[in-house]
């Protein structure tokens, strides 16, 4: 049986009862209103202080969108967050997670849904790139595209004969 206090993966607030949607890891990171939450909570932190502060914060964005695009089980949302989201509809995934807590068993969405892409992962990277540099303002100017991230991992897996 699922847990009676469901808690939101994006805020890490408790849920009241009966709130909540269920969506896939995919449909998470596709979303540009997901990214647009992640910066202005400033989850990055503060580079104020660190050389290179630019390249260090593309390194981070890097390594958050790589982590939480290998996350296996469904998220959890708080009604407040999918709202900020706005950009996934929230019929479906609010039936799945009334019938999850029913029932404690994963919804087909979220157990057949498939994991991202190297694709999906630099388009997150670029969503999430573009989403802090609104949030920071002019202060800070990253350089980084989609296509740097696949030429990267290019790289990273270029194996000379």
């Amino acid at each position: 049986m699922p847990r009676k206090k469901m808690v939101c993966d994006v805020c890490n607030n408790e849920c009241k009862k009966g709130e909540g949607h269920i969506l896939p890891t995919i449909e998470i990171i596709k979303s540009p209103g997901y990214w647009n939450i992640v910066a202005s909570y400033g989850i990055m932190l503060d580079l104020s202080k660190i050389r290179n502060a630019e390249k260090e914060m593309v390194k981070r964005i890097i390594e958050t969108v790589e982590r939480l695009a290998s996350f296996k089980s469904g998220w959890w949302i708080c009604d407040s967050c999918m709202k900020k989201i706005g950009d996934i509809d929230p019929g479906i995934p609010r039936e799945d997670a009334q019938e999850y807590l029913k029932t404690g068993v994963t919804p087909l969405l979220v157990a057949l849904a498939p994991e991202p892409s190297e694709m999906d992962v630099a388009r997150a990277i670029g969503m999430a790139v573009k989403a802090y540099q609104k949030t920071m303002g002019s202060s800070y100017t990253l350089h980084f595209t989609e296509s740097d991230y696949i030429l990267q991992k290019m790289r990273e897996n270029f194996r000379p004969r």
